[in-house]
C-alpha cells in the first residue's frame, strides 16, 4: 500500500487558506499607519518586527501548506 506524500497530509482547508491569503488588505493598512508613525518620529521597532514576524509566518504557510 502506497503512503501518502507528508506534504499532502498537511494542507491548509481552503476556509483557513481563504483567511490567511484575506489578511493582505490588513497587513497594507498596518504598514502605511506604521510608516506614518516613522514619520512623525514614533518609535516603531517593537511593533513592525511583530508585523514582519506576521508577514514571513503567512508567506510559509502559504507556501508550505497552502
Amino acid at each position: 500500500m502506497a503512503t501518502p506524500k507528508p506534504k499532502d497530509a498537511f494542507k491548509l482547508p481552503p476556509e483557513a487558506k481563504a483567511k490567511i491569503m484575506g489578511m493582505l488588505p490588513d497587513i497594507e493598512k498596518a504598514k502605511h499607519g506604521l510608516d506614518t508613525m516613522k514619520k512623525l518620529g514614533m518609535d516603531v521597532k517593537v511593533v513592525e518586527d511583530k508585523l514582519n514576524w506576521a508577514i514571513e509566518t503567512r508567506d510559509i504557510l502559504l507556501k508550505e501548506f497552502g
